[in-house]
């Protein structure tokens, strides 16, 4: 097992530096190999792709020493230590957004933004009648704005800095989520008191 992630480690290290210089459909399994003193068969065994290769990449070093939660307060904390990361393998991001064949970033943001939303919103509501499916829907809706958000982040050359673009998201995102979380509350107090009453009112049919 630990050889088997050194290898993708060296790997990850190879691709991160041929980047710099290379987009990356120009950046072929064979050079990457010969840049790492490895050979073909060993990339295929561990990878089917280039971009295999790249997620593996963003869910291992990214999310490593994530400092995260779950609480109210962490998802900024989060959500700076993935842009963060993002700069400081600026090369390599840019070549994977630039390369048209983002799916792997899109995996990877959505994953992320979605589990941090999810958790923020479960945070809010403790010891609250909102159901699992709305809260699910909420974060699920808010996901990809916030993805998109990041995506133009990327796409003006990782400017602002990550403190000020979250600070930013926060001055959106202030009272956004407590106004959806309270429509839903809303939402379930009316229909547990129209199952009540549908109740109440076959009971009185049936006597």
């Amino acid at each position: 097992m630990q050889r088997s992630q050194a290898t993708k480690k060296k790997l990850a290290k190879a691709l991160k530096e041929l980047a710099k210089t290379k987009p990356l459909d120009k950046i072929s399994i064979q050079c990457l190999t010969d840049a790492c003193g490895l050979n073909r068969q060993t990339f295929y065994y561990h990878f089917t792709d280039i971009y295999q290769l790249v997620e593996w990449i963003f869910l291992t070093e990214a999310l490593e020493d994530m400092p995260w939660d779950g609480s109210p307060g962490s998802w900024q904390m989060g959500l700076r230590h993935i842009l963060e990361y993002s700069q400081e393998n600026r090369s390599l991001c840019l070549a994977v957004y630039r390369s048209g064949q983002i799916e792997s970033l899109i995996r990877f943001f959505d994953n992320v933004i979605y589990g941090m939303l999810l958790a923020l919103v479960k945070s809010m509501t403790r010891d609250e009648a909102v159901p699992e499916d709305d809260l699910q829907e909420i974060a699920h809706f808010f996901s990809p704005a916030l993805r998109e958000y990041v995506f133009a982040w990327v796409r003006r050359g990782m400017t602002p800095s990550p403190a000020e673009l979250i600070r930013r998201l926060e001055v959106m995102f202030n009272g956004v989520l407590e106004h959806a979380l309270e429509r839903s509350r809303r939402q379930a107090h009316l229909d547990k008191e129209n199952d009540w009453e549908e109740h109440n009112g076959e009971q009185n049919r049936t006597q």
